[in-house]
């Protein structure tokens, strides 16, 4: 009985952030891959999305994105926060992000546009910068910023 006292009747929510840009990801993978969701287009709970807030200075969504895609970050999820084949937002939410100094930020920001002009020339059967070789130096990079040696093995069960 709709209307009736009690009832629950279905509610949009969130419709603010609909059409923005952000990062989304497959929630059911066995590899963290994030990607950038361009703006008009409009995200759901099998492929969320998350940005950093607007008055955070030291986070872009380039720096978020090329983070999401490191190694570092895959294995914090899936070893300590998440599951194996499941990221939840609230997974992702709960991820040690450290402040970064400019200089941090535009390195990420430019590993992020390499690997994006990389993706779309091997896309298009162009060639372009190894994204393997991108990869490499991104992961790291990230070991750096979160003090893992390179000797550490950063394992997952796939």
């Amino acid at each position: 009985r709709a209307g009736a006292k009690g009832a629950q009747s279905p509610r949009i929510q969130n419709e603010q952030l609909w059409f923005e840009p952000g990062i989304t990801w497959n929630v059911v993978a066995s590899y963290l891959r994030a990607r950038e969701m361009p703006q008009g287009a409009i995200f759901g709970h099998k492929a969320p999305l998350i940005r950093p807030l607007r008055w955070v200075k030291w986070l872009s969504h380039l720096s978020l994105l090329v983070l999401m895609n490191s190694d570092v970050l895959d294995f914090m999820l899936r070893t300590f926060l998440g599951s194996r084949m499941m990221v939840e937002v609230g997974d992702v939410r709960r991820l040690v992000i450290p402040v970064f100094s400019t200089e941090q930020k535009q390195a990420l920001e430019s590993f992020a546009t390499r690997a994006i002009s990389a993706k779309q020339s091997e896309d298009a059967r162009k060639n372009g910068e190894s994204l393997a070789k991108i990869e490499k130096e991104l992961n790291d990079y990230v070991r750096n910023l979160y003090s893992i040696p390179r000797s550490a093995r950063l394992w997952v069960v796939r």
